[in-house]
């Protein structure tokens, strides 16, 4: 979910049958004598996941490339983690660089390419780092602004709950429960309906001109 021009305003895979059928076509996309290579595959690893980005490098951290509408992995219901390790926490640390790097506040796993329950968001108070999340209860409803970086160079006007309550395990496996309001809730509903294969477009409204002069107000 990239930032958008009135976020201050807002209120608010396919599988093989074995591990033998493993199929990988990579493409370089970048190479940095440093940092690595950054590649884009398809890799089809029996019943667990389909990934379209595969990176090696060292130490640093590096951006994925984000992946968009039209991409059959962004319809897909993302799979529960179930190991909480390095390669977990290394994984989040680029979604981290990812978010950043593109400007947004958002991000969720499927968009780049790898379909687990992972999802970063920094609205401005700092970074935080859901995995397996959920949300368990929801109130208000208000219209605001979105965008999303899978669907680039477009916005539209959504409704959301105005608060949220979200369950979540953190990096290391431990409980979460996170109470979100206003933009930080917009943010967490947006990039949790990516882990459900729903995008921000499935959910337009058509506000009324009532409706946008009280958030030009606002």
């Amino acid at each position: 979910m990239p930032a958008t021009t009135n976020q201050n305003n807002t209120q608010g895979n396919t599988a093989g049958n074995s591990m033998e059928q493993l199929q990988m076509e990579a493409v370089i996309m970048q190479h940095n004598p440093e940092r690595g290579v950054l590649a884009s595959a398809d890799v089809k690893i029996g019943g667990f996941m389909t990934i379209r980005n595969v990176r090696i490098k060292g130490e640093e951290m590096a951006a994925y490339n984000v992946i968009t509408i039209g991409d059959d992995l962004l319809r897909a219901k993302a799979m529960a983690v179930r190991r909480f390790d390095a390669r977990l926490h290394r994984m989040l640390d680029d979604m981290a660089e990812t978010m950043y790097e593109f400007d947004g506040v958002g991000l969720a796993a499927p968009q780049i390419g790898i379909s687990k329950q992972i999802v970063v968001i920094d609205v401005g108070d700092g970074l935080v780092e859901l995995v397996n999340p959920h949300i368990v209860e929801k109130s208000g409803n208000v219209l605001g602004l979105e965008g999303c970086l899978s669907v680039p160079e477009r916005q539209g006007y959504v409704y959301r709950a105005q608060r949220v309550l979200v369950q979540a395990q953190d990096r290391f496996g431990e409980p979460l429960e996170i109470e979100a309001e206003n933009y930080f809730a917009r943010a967490c509903q947006h990039e949790i309906d990516h882990l459900n294969g729903i995008l921000y477009v499935d959910k337009l409204a058509n506000p009324s001109e009532e409706e946008l002069a009280e958030l030009e107000e606002e």
